[in-house]
């Protein structure tokens, strides 16, 4: 029997980067004290701080973080975005719902359809005829999704009075995301991915408590925890270009356990010194909306006018 380094008791986790072998009770308590130690780093978070939810594990795992965490004195906020994807979301917000119901929080839903005027299934089939290309990989539907949700996420904070906005992001998540931007030679994106970027007029901060925590770890918690949902996935998640990265993450992985902490430490480390050569540029406000952006329009704004449907709730 394999057992754990920390206390001899059966382990149920082998963790290769740190060459330790934990039991249920130890990982979980090593879990829980590494997050910890990620939300104070971005203390102070604010009297009133929402939760993105999507009633996946990610999420699910850092609102009972989150709600254990904070002091009482903190209000609580959950926010789900429900996109308009048939057959997928309605389970996902169910599982919001049913875990905001339990914790006794507020829990409020946006969604695309009363906001953009539009879902998303519909936006993939619009993208298809503008496209003039039936094939659904000559469109991506993530990055409409992405674009839309981070824009409503961030105007539903605002019009809560959010002080900060915590999200699900692992590790997993913030190192593709590093090594697209970095291979695409995007330096505003790489930059304003940072932990503690510079507070900026109309971006609501976002705190990401999951961010040293790598997917495999969140999932066993969420499993040892009792807080993993019924597995349903996207209909359109073959179809994302990030799939190509966490591949290629993965391999480096398990070549070399503990080289996406490496590239995290040395991200967090090159931004630091970019921004004193790179300051940030004033932002505008969206002429659609009025969310801040470098431009007229703001990305959200943009990809809406690019299928002909304008920014139909920018102004609801």
């Amino acid at each position: 029997m394999v057992v754990c380094d920390k206390c001899g008791r059966k382990a149920v986790y082998n963790r290769r980067y740190s060459g330790q072998k934990l039991c249920e009770k130890c990982f979980i308590r090593m879990f829980e004290a590494r997050t910890w130690k990620t939300f104070r780093s971005y203390e102070p978070l604010g009297q009133r701080v929402g939760v993105a939810l999507s009633g996946g594990k990610d999420s699910l795992v850092a609102l009972h973080l989150a709600h254990r965490y904070l002091p009482p004195s903190t209000e609580l906020v959950v926010i789900s975005i429900d996109e308009g994807i048939e057959g997928y979301r309605p389970t996902t917000l169910d599982e919001a719902k049913k875990h905001t119901e339990e914790l006794g929080l507020e829990h409020v839903v946006k969604t695309f359809k009363e906001v953009y005027g539009v879902t998303l299934d519909e936006i993939v089939k619009v993208s298809s005829r503008c496209s003039g290309d039936k094939d659904p990989k000559a469109f991506s539907p993530c990055t409409y999704c992405g674009v839309l949700r981070r824009h409503l996420l961030n105007r539903s904070a605002h019009e809560l009075g959010l002080d900060s906005l915590i999200t699900g992001h692992t590790l997993d998540d913030e190192t593709e995301t590093i090594l697209m931007n970095y291979l695409r030679g995007d330096l505003g994106h790489l930059m304003r991915g940072s932990p503690h970027p510079p507070k900026k007029p109309g971006f609501v901060p976002r705190v990401k408590p999951l961010r040293e925590a790598p997917q495999k770890e969140v999932t066993l918690y969420a499993l040892l925890t009792s807080l993993h949902p019924a597995y349903v996935e996207c209909p359109y998640a073959h179809l994302a270009v990030r799939n190509q990265y966490r591949e290629l993450l993965y391999n480096l992985e398990s070549w070399d356990p503990g080289v996406r902490y490496s590239m995290l430490r040395a991200y967090d480390q090159i931004v630091k010194a970019l921004r004193a050569y790179y300051p940030s540029p004033p932002l505008n406000r969206c002429h659609s909306c009025g969310e801040p952006t470098l431009h007229t329009l703001c990305r959200a704004c943009t990809l809406l006018e690019k299928l002909h449907l304008g920014s139909q709730g920018a102004e609801a």
